[in-house]
């Protein structure tokens, strides 16, 4: 979640800072995403999805990450703004359709593997790491934006760094996933 939030706010602040796009425009983007969340959400809770739930959490982090990594192409290469609002829509919209599927799949993992008298503790550590993780992602980032503004200027390359570190701190949550199925053989 870290790596999706971080990168979040920015593409916004991207579109209206650097192509000039209106802030209702920019903000569609995000509005645009709230449906694909929802998608992702949806599908993984789906009882016709023939995965395991560490599938599932697998593909939702690549299409996160790939989300993130394609949304600097899709804000500053089409030469039109509105061109480039819609396909930042549709990239970001991958993006939260890959968060829709890990969200809800981390939860039920945890309860799967946690015994009943130890649900309520860990499911407030994991609220509690989720929440650090976007604290600190989101505090990097935007230290990088901070350092940039104050040397050169907030510019496209500016987005790109912040954008790519946050595809490292996504990508990063695949190391974890095969530790997931690990203890998942252990608690039947």
């Amino acid at each position: 979640a870290g790596s999706f939030f971080a990168a979040e706010i920015y593409v916004p602040l991207a579109l209206q800072e650097i192509r000039g796009t209106s802030v209702a425009l920019s903000g569609g983007v995000l509005t645009a995403a709230t449906i694909t969340w929802f998608a992702g959400s949806w599908l993984q809770g789906s009882h016709k999805l023939k995965y395991s739930r560490q599938q599932v959490l697998f593909a939702g982090v690549l299409l996160t990450c790939l989300g993130i990594a394609l949304t600097p192409v899709a804000v500053f290469v089409p030469s039109s703004i509105m061109v480039a609002a819609l396909v930042a829509s549709v990239v970001w919209g991958i993006a939260a359709f890959g968060m829709g599927m890990c969200f809800p799949t981390l939860g039920v993992l945890m309860l799967d593997q946690s015994p009943d008298e130890e649900h309520a503790r860990h499911s407030a550590s994991l609220q509690m790491s989720d929440s650090f993780g976007v604290i600190i992602a989101t505090a990097l980032a935007g230290s990088v934006l901070a350092l940039a503004s104050v040397q050169q200027g907030i510019d496209s390359k500016t987005f790109i760094t912040i954008w790519i570190f946050c595809v490292f701190v996504g990508l990063s949550a695949l190391l974890f996933i095969p530790q997931i199925q690990r203890k998942a053989t252990i608690h039947p």
